[in-house]
């Protein structure tokens, strides 16, 4: 975690305990070493049922599940030299990813329907932290 404290941290949001899962796998890392097609591909084969299974259990459709992937292995091969445990942190992340991806598809939805956003969307900037209402 950084000095200024996470995303979630400095919106007064709670953190939830994937954002502490994903500190754990990348603390300890060996330092800034650069991502190698080996590596990556050794990380991708070992996780690669759990990632079938992530993707099938949210029902994201194939074309957002392939842009949310391209994401995430684009976010593995930058911190590669960072991260203890790859594999795990791998799987978090697409985890990680796909509640967020709910988390709009749904936030669109009661928009569209409702022309609101809920409160679990919105944050408060009036109140010192930027605290939900």
């Amino acid at each position: 975690m950084s000095a200024r404290g996470s995303k979630r941290e400095v919106l007064g949001e709670p953190r939830s305990p994937s954002d502490s899962m994903l500190e754990w796998a990348e603390a300890g890392g060996q330092g800034r070493r650069p991502a190698t097609a080996a590596g990556l591909e050794h990380v991708v084969e070992s996780s690669r049922a759990l990632i079938v299974e992530l993707l099938d259990g949210y029902l994201i459709p194939t074309g957002d599940a392939k842009l949310l992937l391209d994401d995430v292995f684009r976010h593995l091969s930058h911190r590669w030299g960072r991260l203890a445990r790859p594999v795990i942190w791998l799987v978090l992340r697409i985890n990680h990813e796909c509640v967020n991806w709910w988390r709009q598809r749904l936030s669109e939805q009661l928009q569209e329907r409702e022309g609101v956003t809920p409160l679990i969307f919105r944050v408060d900037t009036s109140a010192p932290g930027g605290t939900n209402p």
